[in-house]
């Protein structure tokens, strides 16, 4: 369902590329490894076996990614600060979390033979982010003393899982004042890590334009052998000025900044909270916009081959993600509206989505606040999101059809990523619908039977598009997601239907009614009934 970030947020989970592997990944190592190195080696083919099944098959996948954690442990048993595994480690934790958990569509309970993955202790996988950020933090202590050179990759990974442990003390509504003090606080530990890469991204991008200027040669080949180290996913020597820290990577990592606190003003239904999160975030944002403007001034026209310009989707993420944080330091919905049109910036998809959202959540901090709104209000603002998913709606829709009619390449998931949010967007577009004629309001009262099929028909579509198939490239998660679009999807059919016994959702949604159950009871206008079928 788009939610306050609803627009996708990046992971960048480089991996360690190693400038001399004593062993390749197709080798066959030693059957009684002994060494940190061997045991790193092991890990690392166990950790690509993984990487080859993950879109495919996801217990198997995750079968390797446990035996390659197991050896990186063993690793570490030897060499607690063997910093290529420590590298390794972190990383692949976070990737399992991402792949695993984060992804909504995925139930671990139906992966076959993960036993030790799912096992929940210090040797599984699987872990929790507080483990995870904790991992991190102890590899950055050392792999920071032992380094000759900063290793902001890592410092990156590590701020993002700040970021999601952030998010996820968040999610799952406002919580105590203890658990938002422990929000800001991975705030806090995320924006030092995020600070320190920008200051390194600011640096390198600053040498690579002195270098372009002059036209050294030989000094663009010692940049490139130095930064081979830290290369993303899909890198190669070969390609390492492609990967580069370049003017790209400065705006990604300022979008982030900006989401992360972002993230916590959309937590501050009070006045209290406010004043909390801006003290801990102000002067952390005052640099970031300092670095994002510099970024737009100087980078925004064609440069030289080796300093790319940003691209106009880059630009336009980075002032989205700005005008995002600005919306959600608001309580009221006029300021909130006032944000958004403070600033032209072109009606694409992600923009309405997000914009929709923020004014979700300042229905939601009302509602925490006990801050009573008037149905008129209500009516105004539910009328306004159902604007911008209709158009958000008419965006998606070209996108799939480009990629339809061919005109448009699909690079894997992209028209399932389409599917699956083009169904969110009906879905939520059918709560407004229900919402609305659950008013006490002259409108509603007038447009109530209207309304009530209007829902009964955006759901309709949503089944649709959930049916549709994501393509032969698309991946076992991108198929998952689809399906749980269709099970949110008809198991507010059957409520809306009066199909509501046990028997009937299972057959029609499956064996897993009562986890859909659930999360529609945690709030929406669905919420009574289903806590009261729940029992």
């Amino acid at each position: 369902m788009p939610t306050n970030n609803s627009e996708p947020r990046k992971f960048k989970l480089p991996k360690k590329v190693l400038q001399e592997m004593k062993v390749s990944a197709t080798e066959t190592t030693t059957s009684n490894p002994t060494t940190a190195d061997e045991f790193f080696d092991l890990g690392t083919q166990a950790e690509e076996s993984g990487d080859r099944w993950l879109s495919s098959d996801l217990s198997k996948a995750l079968r390797f990614y446990q035996r390659a954690y197991a050896y990186y442990i063993q690793a570490l048993q030897v060499d607690t600060s063997h910093l290529d595994t420590r590298y390794n480690a972190s990383r692949l934790l976070f990737t399992v979390y991402t792949e695993y958990i984060k992804n909504e569509g995925i139930n671990l309970t139906d992966l076959h033979n993960c036993d030790e993955a799912l096992a929940g202790n210090d040797n599984s996988v699987i872990q929790p982010l507080g483990n995870i950020t904790r991992f991190f933090q102890t590899s950055i202590d050392l792999i920071t003393t032992a380094g000759d050179r900063f290793p902001w990759d890592l410092y990156y990974n590590a701020a993002i899982c700040y970021f999601e442990y952030v998010e996820e003390l968040t999610r799952n509504g406002y919580g105590t004042e203890s658990q938002f003090g422990e929000a800001v606080s991975g705030m806090r530990a995320s924006e030092g890590l995020l600070s320190s890469v920008l200051e390194y991204q600011v640096k390198e991008v600053e040498r690579l334009v002195g270098i372009g200027r002059e036209g050294a040669e030989e000094e663009r080949q010692n940049v490139q052998e130095e930064q081979e180290g830290h290369l993303p996913d899909d890198a190669s020597p070969v390609g390492a000025m492609e990967d580069a820290v370049l003017p790209s990577s400065i705006q990604e990592t300022c979008v982030n900044c900006y989401r992360l606190v972002s993230t916590l003003y959309e937590d501050c239904w009070s006045e209290e909270r406010l004043s909390l999160v801006e003290g801990a975030s102000s002067e952390f944002l005052g640099r970031v916009d300092s670095i994002s403007s510099e970024l737009l001034n100087s980078f925004t026209t064609p440069g030289n081959d080796l300093v790319p310009a940003l691209t106009s989707d880059e630009v336009y993420e980075l002032e989205l993600s700005k005008l995002s944080l600005l919306a959600s330091k608001c309580l009221e919905f006029s300021d909130c509206e006032a944000v958004w049109k403070s600033t032209p910036l072109e009606e694409r998809a992600d923009k309405l989505l997000v914009e929709a959202g923020s004014y979700r959540t300042i229905l939601d901090k009302s509602d925490e606040a006990e801050r009573v709104v008037s149905d008129d209000l209500k009516w105004k603002i539910l009328s306004i999101m159902d604007q911008k998913y209709k158009a958000a709606y008419r965006h998606l829709k070209e996108d799939l059809d480009k990629i339809k009619n061919g005109s448009v390449k699909d690079t894997g998931d992209d028209k399932s990523d389409l599917l699956s949010q083009i169904c969110s967007v009906f879905i939520e577009q059918a709560d407004i619908d229900l919402e609305r004629s659950m008013l006490k309001e002259s409108e509603a009262s007038k447009y109530h039977d209207v309304l009530l099929k209007n829902c009964g028909n955006l759901l309709k579509n949503s089944l649709v598009y959930s049916k549709q198939t994501g393509g032969l490239r698309e991946s076992v998660s991108g198929k998952l997601l689809r399906s749980k679009r269709r099970r949110e999807t008809v198991i507010r059919m059957c409520i809306l239907g009066g199909k509501v016994s046990s028997s009937e959702l299972e057959r029609e949604v499956g064996e897993g009614w009562v986890q859909e159950m659930e999360e529609l009871a945690e709030a929406g206008p669905y919420e009574q009934q289903a806590k009261s079928l729940l029992g």
